[in-house]
């Protein structure tokens, strides 16, 4: 499965930013980090093609390696529409 790109909602922005904030404020790095994998310049592609469960509404989710995050994501044929970036507890 090829990687694609990454197109963010103006919500999901906001939380990468302030999870990066919050992360860089306790140890200088760690924000950064936390925000490669999701930046939208990155392709992001699931671990393992078809592995992570799709919710009954089609969302897809994520788990970040390293950090208690989920990012929700729609799959087009193109793009990785993400929807949220949320906490995992």
């Amino acid at each position: 499965m090829k990687s694609k790109p990454a197109a963010y909602h103006p919500g999901p922005r906001v939380e990468v930013l302030d999870a990066f904030i919050w992360y860089e404020e306790r140890q200088p790095g760690l924000g950064e980090r936390f925000q490669r994998p999701c930046s939208p310049r990155r392709s992001l592609l699931p671990p393992i093609p078809n592995s992570v469960p799709r919710s009954i509404t089609g969302h897809e989710k994520w788990r970040l390696n390293d950090f208690p995050y989920k990012v929700i994501y729609l799959e087009s044929p193109d793009r990785l529409r993400v929807v949220a970036v949320m906490h995992d507890s």
